[in-house]
């Protein structure tokens, strides 16, 4: 009997042959564990631990984070389907006492304890005023965690108690698009919901298996005294607690983790052991799959793990202490982790210069305008027109807008205009999507007038209608731009529960508008400028961290003063910092790249704007490059783009920290010649005193990186 007992405690299996046996063999437990050991993320620092909350929580794609505790290990002997669920995490970390000892007894640093609970509400805050999903326990305590996402972090939280199918959950998270969702279900139903989203799920969206961690968030359960978390012994707190429900996790489980442990550690060690697989990120091929249309995977390149050390099979040399935690000098001499070679394998960058963002995380410096955009239409059922220069992220900011609009259960209709377009070809484009049963009968007869089109979407019940109407400045038709303000107007007198948001390139409103006295009592403008250096800073870092670029500050300062403010020129030297790592293998930027990328871009804008290559030109004199340099900053330094000519300006732009002391050409002359080349226009040809425009919105920037790189090529 004996024999048999033992054989059960050690492995779990009654059918797996004990020690001494001829035919012994190593039961798959093991490999479970060791591959469980291997892919353990080990943080030594609370700067590793930050570096592995932001890789998760900026990442792209579906991405599943999990903790590794005792319990899960015991789990992984007995459940072969939950051991492979919680090897298919793209994210493990320790969690508990018990796989601390596992690692000392196995001659192996095991790094700080990131037990859920504590973790967890630190990934929340990354999320903050983006869509959450809660699954897991009842749904009081749910709803209760949820009130308090919103209150301190802004989140729209989605709720779900942890008892439906699984296929429920995965339902629920393709249709409502969540950045982040947090499975509070226990093992192994968790980890099962979780491996289920990664492979039927696209997008971006962040998934957790947290535990109890929504218990502990709502009070519902106390969590131990600080002195026993610290100590390790929370477990016996949580015993205390629920003796009946827990015994056999701790009372029973606890002795026989040990003993897995011990006959783990007395395995001989093998000298190579098989890489993990790299996580699985979209391609671009379609496939379809439970929960709808989903993308094919590939195996491609995951962010490097910035926290993760070097994880060896042979015990640790004898000045070389296996303690759980680094001690003070160990930390100061440690050498930084290494990043992989080649980090630019990423199938796709995240910095977007060619396309619009959807997510509110990726909307930097937009948040008042945004807020105030939800508040005026969303709230107070009022039209608005988001208006600025090219490059401004207006429709970035649209269409965040429409993705918390949909999140709201708003009818959210989005059309891009073109030059030709006319007033009834565009409003079929919208009639058409509108459903069916939130309309009266019948749709206006053609040709439709303003009138008839008004009073039918009054006739809009039982819903809430958002048309989005971009591009509005490329219609070249009057009577199309007429006839869609008149139609903003009488929808408005009719109190209809359909509201407009028009975008367009101008600096100011009228120019879109037009002179219409009544049309700005039911109509809010959102003026967009450029992007505070702060705002262009953040950006950039994180989303070069995401990508695994290593850049120093003085680059960063570098693209932020050259991007002046604008998300397209700063996320454009982005993409090419990325495309450059792919051809050099490397992730530290330095100068010199950096350099070369400026001279890719100044070179692409030439090939595309003669007007701007003549410029180019003739900045190979160094008074055409200060003044040219100048009127670029002139032009950025002023709330509408406008070069304004004062007495003190040539002094101004003489003394400019970024040229010295030298005097800089006649900016009036200079200014009179750019517009005899068509690089400038008056802002009112009538009167030249009010000042000028590049014809160009990007000038400004690109006669910045131009002056940047005759600098430094030695022109100067």
């Amino acid at each position: 009997m004996w024999p048999d007992l033992q054989l059960r405690l050690a492995f779990g299996d009654a059918g797996t042959l004990a020690f001494g046996y001829p035919e012994w063999r190593p039961p798959e437990w093991r490999q479970n564990w060791q591959s469980l050991v291997s892919q353990v993320v080990v943080t030594p620092d609370g700067q590793a631990k930050e570096a592995l909350l932001d890789n998760f929580a900026y990442g792209i794609g579906v991405r599943t984070l999990g903790f590794v505790n005792a319990h899960a290990m015991n789990s992984a002997v007995t459940d072969p389907n939950f051991a492979a669920d919680l090897l298919g995490l793209d994210h493990l970390v320790r969690d508990g006492v018990g796989v601390h000892a596992l690692y000392r007894i196995i001659g192996k640093r095991s790094g700080l304890n990131l037990n859920g609970t504590d973790l967890v509400p630190e990934l929340m805050a990354r999320f903050a005023g983006q869509r959450v999903a809660l699954f897991g326990t009842q749904l009081p305590i749910v709803d209760s965690v949820a009130d308090i996402l919103r209150r301190d972090h802004g989140c729209e939280v989605l709720t779900e108690d942890g008892f439906k199918s699984d296929g429920y959950y995965l339902d629920r998270v393709a249709k409502t698009r969540p950045a982040l969702v947090v499975l509070g279900m226990g093992m192994p139903k968790q980890e099962r919901v979780a491996s289920l989203m990664k492979r039927g799920l696209h997008g971006n969206v962040a998934i957790v298996c947290g535990g109890a961690i929504l218990d502990f968030l709502s009070g519902a359960k106390p969590r131990a005294p600080y002195w026993m978390r610290k100590s390790g012994l929370e477990w016996a707190f949580r015993l205390g607690l629920e003796p009946k429900r827990l015994f056999g996790r701790y009372v029973v489980g606890n002795p026989l983790f040990l003993l897995r442990t011990a006959i783990l550690a007395l395995r001989p060690r093998s000298p190579e052991r098989r890489p993990r697989e790299l996580p699985e990120r979209p391609s671009t091929q379609e496939a379809f799959g439970i929960g709808g249309p989903v993308q094919a995977r590939t195996s491609t390149f995951a962010f490097p793990d910035l926290s993760q050390r070097p994880l060896v099979d042979v015990a640790p040399a004898a000045d070389e202490p296996a303690a759980n935690e680094l001690t003070a000098n160990e930390l100061k001499t440690a050498p930084a982790p290494q990043l992989p070679a080649k980090p630019a394998a990423r199938a796709v960058s995240v910095f977007s210069a060619n396309r619009p963002v959807v997510a509110r995380h990726d909307l930097f410096g937009r948040q008042k305008d945004l807020d105030r955009l939800l508040a005026w239409v969303l709230d107070q059922s009022g039209n608005a027109l988001i208006y600025g220069p090219r490059g401004y992220g207006k429709t970035s900011l649209v269409r965040v807008f429409g993705e918390i609009a949909d999140s709201r259960d708003h009818v959210v209709l989005y059309a891009s205009c073109s030059r030709d377009i006319g007033f009834e070809a565009l409003m079929q484009t919208y009639l058409r999507e509108i459903p069916a049963n939130h309309l009266a009968a019948g749709s206006p007869s053609s040709p439709m007038s303003v009138q008839a089109i008004a009073g039918h979407l009054a006739s809009v019940s039982d819903a809430s209608i958002v048309l989005i109407i971009d591009e509005f400045d490329r219609i070249e038709r009057d009577d199309t731009r007429q006839s869609i303000i008149e139609l903003v107007k009488d929808v408005s007198d009719l109190t209809a529960s359909v509201r407009f948001v028009i975008v367009g390139v101008a600096t100011d409103a009228s120019a879109i508008l037009g002179y219409h006295p009544s049309i700005h009592r039911c109509i809010t403008c959102v003026p967009l400028a450029r992007l505070d250096a702060a705002a262009v800073r953040e950006m950039f870092t994180r989303k070069a961290l995401t990508d695994g670029l290593s850049i120093g500050e003085t680059e960063i300062a570098t693209v932020v003063r050259l991007a002046a403010g604008s998300a397209y020129h700063a996320q454009l030297i982005g993409q090419k910092l990325v495309s450059q790592a792919r051809l050099t293998g490397r992730v530290a930027v330095d100068v010199a790249d950096l350099d070369t990328v400026i001279t890719d871009i100044v070179a692409d804008a030439m090939l595309i704007d003669k007007g701007f290559q003549r410029l180019v030109r003739s900045m190979a004199d160094p008074g055409m490059r200060r003044g040219l340099a100048n009127l670029a900053r002139m032009a950025l330094t002023s709330q509408d783009d406008v070069i304004r000519l004062g007495q003190n300006t040539v002094t101004m732009m003489a003394r400019h920290p970024d040229i010295g002391a030298a005097v800089a050409p006649d900016a009036a002359w200079m200014c009179s010649l750019l517009v005899d080349d068509g690089a400038l226009c008056p802002v009112d040809p009538a009167n030249p005193a009010d000042g000028w425009r590049f014809t160009n919105a990007f000038m400004p920037q690109l006669l910045l990186m131009a002056a940047h790189r005759l600098i430094d090529d030695g022109v100067e």
